[in-house]
């Protein structure tokens, strides 16, 4: 069977990385441009980062909130607030400082 296009420039590419060398010089009696080397190191090396990337799914959701006004502001309190943290911003608010 013989390889395909890609398969033989994926070996060059990756003999040619292993080998330390520029690829000016180990273009060097082979045949084929610098140019056509670094651009399928380029093109294969975006394939594998693609290959390799997980995909995860975000779900957004509005946040509820239950909205006080005091004192001229307004508080969006999250679900699952504190009532500490609640008593030490409304008394803050009020200018009593903090308890």
């Amino acid at each position: 069977m013989t390889p395909s296009t890609e398969e033989v420039w994926a070996k060059r590419v990756d003999e040619w990385r292993r080998s330390g060398l520029s690829a000016k010089d180990f273009v060097r009696g082979r045949g084929f441009a610098v140019s056509t080397l670094k651009g399928y190191a380029t093109a294969i090396g975006r394939k594998r980062a693609a290959a390799r990337a997980t995909l995860i799914q975000v779900r957004r959701e509005p946040v509820r909130a239950e909205v006080v006004e005091l004192s001229g502001a307004v508080v969006r309190v999250p679900p699952g607030a504190s009532a500490e943290t609640l008593v030490a911003v409304f008394s803050a608010l009020r200018g009593e400082g903090a308890r």
